[in-house]
């Protein structure tokens, strides 16, 4: 583990020694109202009429409660403080497994250390970005280190190849708020300014391959906290110097964990509240005494009398979207990033809280959307209790799940029953909406709601893990099971882990990863499409020539995602021989692919469920994301058949019926000739086939010089070169299959893959390819293979 010191210019900061200004006071609609009256409640006042106009401001104890906490709070802190200065002599001696890669010290705080995780898979050396989450570490403000959550940090940048990086702050009740969010704020800016990490920045400038590092997939960098920590974690998002679009810092995701998250609501409420009733044995029927006897200390110790207990920087349960006069969404100071996931342990006095938050911010659309429209899902009230909010998580009864984990998302189709959670799953439920249109700003959003069952608050962590080997035990394999839950949803969501490539198309971006459909009989597309839009896809491939483009389409439809969501490419293959058949081929395609027509039989129908595109906001658009003339060959005509077909697929353009156009199986000589009568040239794609047998490197560096993206057909070899022993040593070294190394060299040749299959598991497995990088020694192993295949026969056949 290495120490080190970075120096840098000031970063300014955009919050102050002053408590952070509550949002900008508008009319709240009715829901947000009752948020707010609830917590007026609560607190002993009456609903306001007027929103949260005022305000409800912490008070001063009387003097012997304050000396009682002050006692409290000093002994606490006494205690641990002395565990832990044992405890960092010890690991000085022995230093243990599973520590940070690096402690870093920056000029901004040069007496906080940060601690920095790498992937054990990751070449600290490679230009490569990551994934990255930024962890906060707990102890109610006051108590606590960075050290704490080791474990936890190892275990995920390990299992789902992020880095992560730990950050310390001031402790209260020295440090009173905001003090702790104003060291955060400091070093979250120069961990984002600092070039030698491998971040992954959003809306960071692309850089050459020459100087620094280039730009890996966009937006992947996400908040994480634990209990005080979460808190810190979610005000750390609101502020504008952090989540300014303007920013390299933006996270598109925040984490709470076990989080306090309103700390407007007393203890009493938080205890009477809560839903989850447990009836164990001790020590886990203690737990939540404990947590309550230490909360009124830790928050008397870490707010400062007089100030607004509902500011979303002190309370990020108040934080979200406000309405202004015109009943418009606007967003204020307290504006979340884009996907929030909230996870509560069940004997945990703060679930209930989380959930009421989980629940308000579906309801009322509290994500940074950019158009105001509230999400279409009804969700519970979040102040309901006892038996209505169990049924909600679908608790039956305490201790039934011991080692394992049920938390299944919802299922698309099951989103428009009559409460909007569907059938019901027992321990969680995630809601997600499409983005609000195409002004900055804008983007998908979603909540994600996880439960946790059977186990205390921190039972993450080593420390507070008790009561015999079965519940440690079982604190471990459900802290195993939402780590994976975790991780799968920062891929799908805020940390995406497919990413997209700009084509010379304006505006016009196309997923890296794609999925074809050669060869998959009419029948089975359906259902092929559908379960590769279950494990992630959002590019398809298909052609004339597969015969299946209107399955595609309705596959597209009966999946639920929006059109707009997905990217599906097909390709004409021959002209119909005059300018009027071939423009007919075209628009065949295009009304195919758009779900226009269904197959039944022989027959084809027109689709007439408007109220299914109205659901998905498609209504009356006809188009395919690209289109290709399939290939350069044909009979004696075969170049004036390539100009038809281009001709025709540049009037698909100029008519919205294509967003891009491009080409398949082209050879150098084919795109040259294209000079001679394309209007638009160069065309934006050249699918070819390629694979560490087949590298076309004559073609694939013209492409490249030209800014034309180049698309991988067969990929995979049809996985008859996978016994190949380089393969093999390659799977073998990095822990993965020889279908992964292939899909994985591709991506980093700069070509767009385009695997086949048509089993689940496979098309899943083939989609896990963003957590690892071949290195350059493998890659020249790879490169070597070259030149035992061809892209199609030499009497112009097409080989797919």
């Amino acid at each position: 583990m290495a120490t080190m010191t970075v120096r840098q210019a000031p970063i300014p900061s955009s919050s102050t020694s002053s408590a952070p200004s509550p949002p900008r006071k508008k009319r709240a609609n009715s829901r947000q109202q009752a948020w707010h009256d609830g917590a007026d409640k609560h607190q002993g006042g009456k609903a306001s009429k007027k929103g949260r106009a005022g305000g409800v401001k912490k008070d001063p104890p009387p003097l012997i409660r304050k000396v009682g906490l002050a006692a409290q709070i000093y002994g606490i802190q006494g205690v641990m403080g002395t565990v832990l200065w044992f405890q960092g002599w010890r690991e000085w001696l022995y230093p243990p497994d599973g520590g940070p890669d690096i402690v870093k010290a920056y000029e901004c705080r040069p007496g906080m250390g940060v601690r920095i995780f790498f992937p054990k898979s990751f070449d600290q050396t490679s230009p490569n970005t990551l994934p990255t989450i930024i962890s906060i570490h707990g102890g109610g403000f006051c108590v606590g280190t960075s050290r704490d959550d080791d474990e936890w940090n190892r275990r995920v940048a390990d299992t789902q190849g992020m880095l992560v990086i730990s950050l310390p702050y001031s402790k209260a009740p020295r440090a009173p708020f905001p003090a702790g969010l104003n060291d955060l704020e400091a070093l979250y800016l120069a961990v984002l300014a600092d070039e030698s990490l491998p971040i992954d920045r959003t809306s960071s400038p692309s850089k050459s391959r020459r100087g620094g590092r280039s730009r890996g997939l966009k937006g992947r960098v996400a908040l994480a906290g634990f209990d005080a920590g979460a808190n810190l974690a979610m005000a750390l998002s609101q502020l504008p110097a952090v989540r300014s679009s303007l920013s390299a810092a933006a996270p598109s995701a925040v984490v709470s964990i076990c989080g306090i998250l309103d700390l407007a609501r007393p203890v009493e409420a938080k205890m009477t509240g809560r839903p989850y009733k447990q009836g164990l044995s001790y020590p886990r029927s203690g737990t939540m005494d404990m947590l309550a006897n230490t909360y009124s200390a830790y928050t008397w110790s870490y707010v400062p009398y007089g100030q607004d207990l509902r500011d979303p920087c002190l309370s990020p349960a108040f934080a979200g979207w406000d309405v202004d006069d015109g009943g418009e969404a606007q967003q204020g100071d307290g504006a979340l990033p884009p996907h929030v996931c909230l996870v509560g342990a069940e004997l945990d006095m703060l679930a209930h809280e989380s959930w009421r938050m989980a629940c308000r911010l579906v309801q009322e659309g509290g994500i940074r959307r950019g158009d105001g429209r509230r999400a279409r899902w009804r969700v519970p009230d979040p102040d309901a209790g006892g038996d209505k909010a169990q049924s909600v998580c679908g608790r039956e009864q305490l201790g039934a799940v011991k080692g394992a984990l049920e938390m299944e998302d919802l299922s698309v189709s099951a989103r428009e029953d009559e409460d909007g959670l569907g059938a019901r799953k027992r321990f969680g439920f995630e809601v997600t909406w499409p983005d609000g249109g195409e002004e900055e700003g804008d983007g998908d959003g979603s909540v994600r709601w996880i439960l946790v069952p059977d186990v205390m608050h921190g039972f993450d962590r080593t420390l507070w893990r008790a009561g015999g080997e079965e519940t440690v035990r079982d604190a471990e394999l459900k802290t195993v099971a939402y780590v994976d839950a975790l991780g799968k949803w920062l891929r799908d969501t805020g940390l995406t882990l497919t990413s997209t490539v700009d084509l010379l198309a304006p505006g016009v971006s196309m997923p890296r990863l794609g999925f074809g459909i050669y060869r998959v009989q009419p029948s089975e597309t359906v259902d092929a499409v559908l379960a590769a839009l279950e494990a992630g896809y959002r590019h398809i491939d298909s052609a004339q020539l597969y015969n299946n483009e209107a399955e595609l389409g309705q596959a597209i439809r009966k999946s639920g995602v929006a059109r707009k969501d997905v990217f599906l490419t097909t390709k004409i293959r021959y002209p119909g021989l005059n300018k009027a058949k071939t423009w007919k081929k075209v628009v065949d395609s295009v009304r195919k692919v758009s779900g226009a027509e269904v197959s039944t039989g022989k027959k084809r129908k027109r689709i007439e469920d408007e109220e299914v595109a109205e659901k998905k906001g498609d209504a009356g658009e006809e188009y395919v994301d690209l289109f290709l003339v399939h290939t350069p060959y044909g009979g004696p005509n075969a170049k004036k058949e390539r100009k038809e077909m281009w001709l025709a697929l540049e009037r698909a353009l100029e008519e919205g019926k294509a967003k891009a156009i491009g080409v398949s199986n082209y050879k150098v000589e084919h795109l040259e000739e294209m000079r001679e009568y394309a209007k638009v040239w160069p065309p934006h794609v050249n699918q070819i086939q390629l694979n560490p047998w087949t590298q076309q490197r004559e073609v694939d560096a013209y492409c490249q010089k030209h800014g034309i993206v180049v698309q991988a057909f067969s990929p995979l070899a049809r996985g008859d070169r996978w016994d190949e022993p380089i393969v093999l040593e390659i799977a073998d070294k990095y822990g993965k299959s020889p279908a992964q190394v292939l899909i994985r060299y591709a991506l980093q040749k700069g070509w767009v893959p385009l695997p086949k299959s048509e089993k689940p598991a496979r098309m899943k497995a083939n989609a896990e390819v963003f957590d690892f990088e071949i290195d350059g020694v493998d890659m020249e192993r790879l490169d070597g293979l070259d030149g035992k295949k061809m892209g199609y026969f030499e009497d112009g056949r097409l080989e797919k």
